[in-house]
């Protein structure tokens, strides 16, 4: 039999073992609550990167359609800039260049324009709108060479005079 010391002892033991047993089953219950928190927070990382990888594509798919609008948007400006051109060029007055009038060999000058002794060239009237430039360029077309400088020496023209309708010049031919 045992001694009541003995079965102090045993019952000291007893609860020791009891309070071990409730402390393993405490640490049992929350091994599995961790075991639950783990297992959703790998099926909430698995979602997550799930929604990463479907941001992505959708990021790429929307980057795709950025790119194909700037694209399509380049090429609408090109043939609308195009088109504007035409249209600009075709309501711009065009100028006609006078035909290069009969050549003067020994013949006379008019009389507003000045003597040329001999010189050769042509007799050209200005027409309204037309300056020095438009002269002077309209007949190099024609295989005239000529400057504006050559034009005002041979009618005695100054910087600053101005054409009139009707005037008769005196266009030298090199």
């Amino acid at each position: 039999m045992m001694t009541p010391a003995q079965r102090e002892d045993a019952e000291a033991e007893r609860l020791k073992i009891l309070r071990a047993s409730d402390q393993i089953e405490i640490i049992q219950a929350n091994w599995d609550k961790i075991q639950v928190e783990i297992a959703t927070l790998k099926e909430q990382i698995a979602k997550s990167q799930e929604n990463e990888n479907a941001l992505r594509q959708e990021i790429n798919t929307l980057r795709t359609a950025l790119q194909k609008s700037e694209e399509a948007r380049a090429k609408e400006r090109e043939v609308l800039l195009a088109k504007v051109g035409e249209m600009i060029a075709a309501s711009a007055p065009k100028p006609t260049p006078p035909e290069p009038k009969r050549e003067v060999k020994d013949k006379e000058p008019a009389p507003t324009a000045p003597s040329h002794d001999g010189e050769k060239g042509y007799s050209h009237t200005v027409e309204k709108g037309q300056t020095l430039s438009m002269i002077a360029a309209a007949y190099s077309e024609k295989g005239v060479k000529v400057t504006v400088d050559d034009i005002r020496k041979a009618n005695n023209l100054g910087p600053k005079d101005v054409l009139k309708v009707g005037q008769k010049l005196f266009i030298p031919k090199k």
